[in-house]
């Protein structure tokens, strides 16, 4: 069995009966990268989480993976060459865009480029050899959307971009990390750390979010990676620093637009003159996605609220954008926030992270592009001091050399290789294969098993199928775990409203809910569907 919630009560065991290298608190995006790169260089690796993965500032954060942000030209080459990793070990995840950098008249100027060496528009530079991106005159812009107002509008710059979703990203990571050897439970709360006869952390103790079970574990490092609960965790050591990152930290404020007609056909961005923020706009599902990136003036107070005033502002820049627009407040959903550090390749531990006096480190996130480079630098430092104190070398990080989730090279018409007995669409099988790229057998050997379970619980093949994958294999307990951030596929509503007391009823029996749960969770799906079909 893989990454399961099935085996609860024997990985807790396995937690409590050593003392681990390091312990990451934060199933995030942050949390699951670190994990990745100290197992694979033989660090004995434990992460929990409060809630589910991914479902923090991971599951909240722009999908965007090319995110502008005031580089030198060195580190942006260097982000290049990492895009082109996290495309390649992501590829079944990724979706290409043509992005779509619109300039008004006293926005940064793109026309002579004369502000290009402050690094904000790199991507948007023609070099040679580089030919991703192209200027735009007024009206070739207008030509490729229509829905830009006119007024003011100088031009644009039109470049090849793409879409992650960050919580599908985290949940791969963690899979991964899983499969190399990292242990880890979501659902399960540090509400105390544990302390030796100097005041150094030397564990932490933990309340089971499903049973209420409190257990110890310990590590002779332990990192607060809880992104917006970062504050939260770092009250709860009796030595706690005042919080203050010596690197620049950006604020990223994103809310969905749930009525725009006609909607927009690019991932729009732009910098707003007034308040400074790098802006985007994406086509999500029916909605806009939009995100407001922002230096944070220090000191930081990582406050999670987000100002009616500031909404309204970020709303009029889009009114402003598109034409026939007057939206409010009221048209929004799903506002956060989110605080990443700003990478820098030279950068040592002391600058990206806080140290407390009792040796609590605490990190926040970084851009998504970024990632990988950030963990990396995080578990060197890590690795110097056990070289250091208990006198252990490990590895250099590989993660780049790991193939997280691909495109499958299997044909379609070429997978009746796999011997499983598919009762299945063609167009099903398209969009396992599209969804699940090279994990795509996998799932499929779960059809066998659900023959069985389709007359006990009257659900669909197709359904049971990935239930049954994500629950061995993806660590949900609840419904919209599976939903939200398990599911690569798309379920008909209606057939979905008829299936569910069948999807309960599985769930319930292979995870052993209470009757409580079960009742809950059924509100709360109910709920959720309610709210996908207004």
């Amino acid at each position: 069995m893989g990454l399961s919630n099935r085996n609860r009560e024997e990985t807790k065991r396995s937690l409590q009966g050593q003392t681990h290298d390091l312990l990451i608190i934060g199933g995030g995006l942050t949390g699951a990268s670190i994990a990745l790169d100290a197992v694979t260089r033989g660090i004995n690796t434990v992460l929990l989480e409060m809630n589910d993965f991914g479902s923090g500032a991971s599951a909240r954060q722009s999908m965007l993976i090319s995110e502008q942000d005031n580089y030198n030209y060195k580190t942006w080459k260097q982000l290049e060459t990492e895009k082109k990793v996290i495309v390649d070990n992501f590829s079944a995840l990724y979706q290409p865009v043509n992005g779509l950098h619109i300039k008004y008249k006293g926005d940064l100027d793109i026309t002579g480029f004369s502000t290009v060496k402050k690094g904000l528009l790199y991507p948007f530079k023609r070099r040679a050899g580089y030919n991703a991106s192209q200027l735009l005159r007024k009206r070739e812009t207008l030509s490729l959307e229509p829905q830009l107002s006119p007024v003011k509008l100088e031009g644009g710059v039109l470049y090849d971009n793409g879409l992650i979703d960050r919580s599908a990203m985290t949940i791969e990571l963690l899979k991964k990390a899983n499969q190399l050897g990292t242990r880890m439970m979501n659902y399960l709360k540090v509400i105390r750390f544990i302390y030796d006869e100097n005041n150094q952390i030397k564990g932490v103790e933990t309340e089971d979010q499903i049973t209420g079970e409190v257990t110890m574990i310990y590590s002779h490092r332990i990192i607060n990676a809880t992104s917006h609960s970062i504050e939260q965790m770092i009250t709860l050591d009796s030595s706690a620093p005042k919080i203050n990152f010596s690197s620049i930290i950006n604020k990223k404020t994103q809310f969905l637009i749930n009525e725009v007609t006609p909607p927009i056909e690019h991932v729009l961005s732009i910098n707003d003159s007034k308040s400074g923020a790098f802006i985007t706009a994406i086509p999500f599902r029916d909605q806009i996605m939009i995100t407001s990136t922002e230096k944070v003036t220090k000191p930081i107070a990582f406050d999670q609220n987000v100002t009616e005033d500031k909404l309204k502002q970020l709303l009029a820049v889009f009114n402003r954008l598109i034409l026939n627009q007057d939206l409010t407040v009221d048209h929004l959903s799903g506002v956060s926030v989110a605080y990443e550090i700003k990478y820098q390749p030279k950068s040592d531990l002391a600058e990206f992270a806080l140290i407390s006096k009792s040796g609590l480190i605490s990190v926040l996130g970084t851009s998504m592009v970024s990632y990988r480079l950030y963990a990396s630098k995080i578990v060197d430092a890590i690795a110097k001091t056990f070289k250091k104190e208990l006198n252990i070398f490990y590895s250099e990080s590989d993660t780049k050399l790991i193939s997280i989730n691909k495109r499958s090279q299997i044909p379609v018409e070429d997978l009746e290789q796999i011997e499983v007995p598919l009762a299945i669409e063609d167009d099903e099988l398209k969009d396992i294969m599209n969804g699940y790229g090279d994990q795509a057998a996998d799932l499929l050997s779960y059809f066998k098993q659900c023959d069985s379970y389709m007359s006990s619980y009257q659900i669909d093949r197709l359904l049971c199928a990935e239930l049954l994958y994500c629950i061995e294999n993806a660590a949900i307990y609840t419904p919209l775990d599976f939903f939200i951030r398990r599911s690569r596929l798309s379920y008909d509503q209606i057939n979905l409203r008829n299936q569910l007391n069948g999807v309960l009823n599985l769930l319930a029996d292979q995870l052993a809910w209470t009757k409580e749960e079960r009742s809950y969770f059924e509100r709360e799906m109910r709920i959720w569907l309610r709210n996908q079909s207004n």
